[in-house]
């Protein structure tokens, strides 16, 4: 007999918790659902004494790809030019620091940007909102470009507008993209 009231206590016990399990799990779901939380991970499994456990964990989603401002001058590139570098201005959305950018990572149209080139940290287009710079050697952008473009419509169309990629990663790993459009220049010879 007092088995089986152990056995009923047990029972009861591990139904109780079942439901308070059930109320707190639709109780993060409800969260969840509230704060756009993206991932959540429940793992069940039993003790020794045949109790269910269970554990919760939910994380805010990371976006694949944050969309980041870019501002790249000369606003004009003429392709015979023999200038140095071509900047790239980059400012994040609200809520990332572009002092977490790992600038080794930074690419212009798949163009390694030269670890060399100038970098430097400021408000560039007088936003209130930190920008980072960052500069791509100018021949190889050009020699890019006239790699990539419709050699006839361009010297057709002079000048032609063509939009440069920029990508990167922060230190924790998010990427980001941005864009710019600029007019490409070829002269007459």
């Amino acid at each position: 007999m007092i088995f089986t009231e152990m056995k009923g206590e047990r029972e009861t016990k591990k139904l109780m918790l079942r439901s308070a399990m059930t109320m707190l799990f639709i109780t993060f779901l409800t969260f969840a659902f509230m704060h756009s939380l993206a991932y959540a991970r429940i793992v069940l499994w039993t003790d020794g004494d045949g109790c269910d456990i269970y554990d919760f964990i939910f994380r805010e989603p990371v976006p694949s790809t944050i969309e980041a401002k870019v501002c790249i001058n000369p606003d004009t590139l003429n392709l015979k030019s023999k200038g140095e570098w071509v900047t790239a201005y980059i400012e994040l959305p609200e809520g990332y620091n572009v002092n977490n950018i790992n600038v080794s990572s930074i690419l212009l149209n798949n163009t390694v940007l030269d670890p060399s080139a100038p970098t430097a940290i400021g408000d560039y287009d007088g936003n209130g909102t930190l920008d980072l710079m960052v500069k791509f050697d100018r021949a190889g952008v050009i020699s890019y470009i006239l790699a990539n473009v419709n050699m006839t419509q361009l010297l057709e169309e002079r000048p032609m507008t063509i939009t440069l990629i920029i990508t990167g990663y922060l230190n924790d790993g998010t990427s980001f993209k941005g864009s710019d459009a600029i007019t490409v220049i070829m002269p007459y010879t």
